[in-house]
């Protein structure tokens, strides 16, 4: 779904290997949840790609949600 796009790399979730790209023209925004095959993933399913249609967006739907979440469980 990025192939050939022109985005950089703003945010990394290590512990579930996501990356957070936002599109270099406009107010785009990618998370992918990458696989480390090595080669190309057999399951089409993979990598999964989400795009936002800004950063509001995206904070609004997956940040905040897991945010309160992960807090709850840490307590």
């Amino acid at each position: 779904m990025l192939y050939g796009e022109n985005v950089e790399i703003v945010a990394r979730r290590r512990d579930r290997d996501e990356y957070l790209f936002k599109y270099v023209e406009g107010e785009k925004y990618a998370q992918v949840h990458l696989t480390w095959r090595g080669s190309v993933e057999p399951d089409p399913f993979w990598p999964v790609t989400t795009v936002y249609d800004s950063f509001e967006q995206w904070k609004n739907e997956i940040m905040i949600p897991n945010n309160l979440r992960y807090g709850l469980e840490a307590e």
